[in-house]
Formats: structure tokens, sequence, C-alpha cells
């Protein structure tokens, strides 16, 4: 099977150093300097979090505004910002004295982006917290699913919850039935994602940080080799689980993002999609497999077109390859593990939408489809590897809603089919 990736055209996000920062393809207007390049200068260590003030003087995150074929800016010219570095105990650090946030502006000198805070200059990639910035899980009295829980997961500034990913999780279980978020085209460079800068962080740590999620069961405890082949082994016999569970060999449980670390282009909008709320468990040879190619057709669809999707990401069914469903927690059934994965996408402006379904552990034949597949008719590609990669196939939004009703909140379809529009 020719992989997504040939199809596209690309080998993976990364571009090239020489195409991510050739500053020569900046945006050329009067405001020129104060178009800061999301990767070059607000990227590398500690990097704190950037908001602005809207036209009612309400502070709002601040994302990209502009972008060309390979680079992706934020344009600061005439706007009041905001530097916070969210985090117990973190601070943002102006030269030798730290402070919990400052305002600033932005001030352009050779074509050169520096931000003015109390009437010093500084360098925008010069700016940095503490510590790495925390986000956080805000939990609401809104119910999902009649058991679920709707959690706001982002940061808290002044007293606002600045929120990038919905949730709806079951506290008593550490299950989540989906996480929804905006997915925009616009953000991103016309080919990929703009590369990486070499001092990035990088990954962080999965981890939780409200109190009141996962009490007695830290999931941290339960995403192990030796615990993972126990609940397989339970499920399916310890000789059968042998033979299949490989950790070298992708054959194993990851955490299994929901909303994907790189549909969002900021480094700290990305760590947002590490919180355990974030994932559930799914068998990596799946989850680097063919529904890694699903959320790159995904994006580079986006990119592409420069469309604003929501990206409803799903849970689906109980893994249960015998007569025994397999949950991390086997003495407790918490952490259970899904049998399918499920994407919904929903087009914003036009209300178009597809859904992908994914198998989440290996079999011998094909699995009964819950839908006509449509995959193929709307040009989004044919993803069937049920014994290894994942078996993937297409519905659309009325067979959907009909047979995974718990994978999503109700949206508005009407629009028809969303057809993948990249040409590679």
């Amino acid at each position: 099977m020719i992989r997504l990736a040939i199809w596209l055209g690309l080998a993976g996000l990364c571009l090239s150093a020489t195409t991510t920062w050739d500053n020569s393809r900046r945006p050329q207007n009067r405001n020129d300097g104060c178009n800061v390049d999301v990767r070059l200068d607000i990227s590398g260590q500690k990097p704190p979090v950037f908001l602005v003030a809207d036209s009612k003087g309400e502070w709002t995150l601040a994302g990209p505004t502009q972008r060309t074929k390979y680079n992706s800016y934020m344009n600061l010219a005439n706007k009041k910002i905001l530097l916070t570095c969210p985090g117990q105990n973190n601070k943002l650090k102006l030269g030798n004295s730290e402070v919990n946030e400052a305002e600033a502006t932005c001030s352009s000198t050779d074509g050169v982006a520096n931000l003015v805070i109390n009437g010093k200059s500084y360098k925008i990639d010069s700016l940095k917290c503490k510590e790495r910035v925390t986000p956080y899980e805000y939990i609401s009295n809104e119910r999902c699913n009649g058991d679920g829980t709707i959690l706001k997961l982002g940061y808290m500034i002044n007293n606002k919850i600045h929120d990038l990913i919905t949730v709806c999780h079951r506290l008593a279980d550490g299950m989540t039935y989906f996480s929804s978020h905006i997915l925009d085209g616009s953000h991103f460079p016309q080919r990929g994602n703009g590369g990486k800068r070499h001092d990035e962080e990088g990954r962080p740590q999965f981890s939780f940080h409200n109190r009141a999620l996962f009490k007695g069961f830290p999931p941290y405890k339960y995403y192990k080799d030796a615990v993972e082949l126990s609940a397989l082994s339970q499920a399916i016999g310890s000789s059968a689980a042998q033979s299949v569970f490989n950790p070298r060999d992708d054959k194993f449980f990851a955490k299994g993002h929901l909303s994907p670390n790189a549909d969002f282009m900021l480094e700290n909008w990305r760590d947002v999609t590490f919180l355990f709320v974030n994932v559930q468990p799914q068998w990596q040879e799946v989850n680097g497999g063919n529904w890694n190619e699903v959320e790159i057709a995904t994006r580079y669809n986006a990119a592409a077109t420069g469309k604003k999707y929501q990206v409803i990401t799903g849970t689906a069914g109980h893994l249960t390859p015998k007569s025994k469903s397999v949950s991390l927690d086997t003495d407790n059934e918490r952490i259970p593990v899904p049998e399918s994965y499920t994407k919904l996408i929903r087009e914003v402006d036009t209300n178009k939408c597809i859904a992908f379904v994914s198998t989440n552990f290996p079999q011998n034949d094909a699995p009964a489809m819950k839908c006509r597949d449509i995959c193929a008719a709307n040009k989004w590609p044919s993803l069937k590897s049920a014994a290894k990669e994942g078996f993937v196939y297409c519905c659309s939004y009325e067979e959907f809603l009909k047979n995974f009703a718990e994978s999503a909140p109700r949206v508005d379809c009407s629009g028809g089919v969303l057809v993948n529009e990249n040409k590679g």
C-alpha cells in the first residue's frame, strides 16, 4: 500500500531548515518587523504564553495571523500584548527580575521585532519563563453522555479560562468519550507545519494536575509494559498475549492522543494535548500507522485550503478480543481500552463533515463496518490494514450519529460531505 506521506508528496511534517526559516519569505508590509515567526521567534526553551487585547479590551490567546508557503507569523503591530507563565510558582524572567506577567507593545527596528515592557526593549526570543508553562484541566458543571463531565483544557489567566480543547470525560474510570478542538488551517504554512526549531523543548511528560481526576489510579502507573501485558493476558490468555505484545515492535498500548499535538502551531498550545484526559490506550501500530495518516491528511487538507475545522476525536466500545474486555487497571476495570477510535471533522464555514473510524487492535479479517465506506468517493485515502496498522473507513454524519452517538456531541453537518481538496 502506498503510504499517505508519499501520496501527499511530503516526507512527514518537518521540512528542511533551509526553507523553514527563510526570512525572505516574511509577509511584506509597513509593520513587517512585527510579523513574528511563531517557530523562530517564540519557540525554544520555556516561551511564555502570548495574549493580545481584542476590540473590547479582553485578553485572547494570540495565534498566527499570516502565512507563506513555508512560514507562519503572528502580527503584533499596534497590539496590546500580555506575556504570562502559567504554573505554580512560575514567573516571567525580565533580565535579572521575575514577574507574574507583563504588558508589552511591539516595536520594529530595521525589520527586527522587539517587545517594549515598562519602557525597556527586549528581543522576543529572549523572553522566557522560569519553568515550562503548565496547562490545566478545568472541570465544568456540564454533563455529557449521561455519566460524563465536560472539562476545558488550557490556561487560567486573570480569572478567565483560555481553553484550547474540550473533553467529555468519565471521572469514575478515566475514560474519555471525546475531545474537541479547532484545527485552523490558516495558522499553518501552506506546505506543512513550518519545521522544528533546534532548541524546542520537545514533548513534555504526560500529566494531570486537577486533583479531582484519576483518584486512586494515577494513569502513569498503568501505561507500563508489564501492566499492559498482564491486562492483555487476562483477556486473551498468556500465550496469545505474549505472541502479539512486543513493545520493541510497536505492539503495545500507547498514550494515544485524542486532540493531536501537531494540530497546534504554538509550542505552548501543543503542551495542552499532553494532559492525560486527552489520551486513551491506543495500539501503537495503529497510533503510528493508519491513524497517524488520518491526522496528517486532515492537517494537510486544512493547511492547503486555509479552512478552519472543528475536529472531534472519540472512542467507541470496549476492546473485547475474546470474551473478556481489556482495561489497564484490571482489578477495578478502570482506564478501559477502546474498541475503536473515531474522528469527526466539520468545516466550520460550510458545515461539511466526514467521520473516520479505525480499529484499535490487530485482527485477521476486516471488521464489520457500521456504515457505508465513503473514503474513496470523497478523495480520502484508503487505509485498510486490519492485521497491523489499523482498518479505517469513512462515514457520513447521519450514519456516524446513528452508530457512534457517544463518540461526539451533536454538531451541524447540514452542508453535506467534506471532500479532501489537498493536491499534495
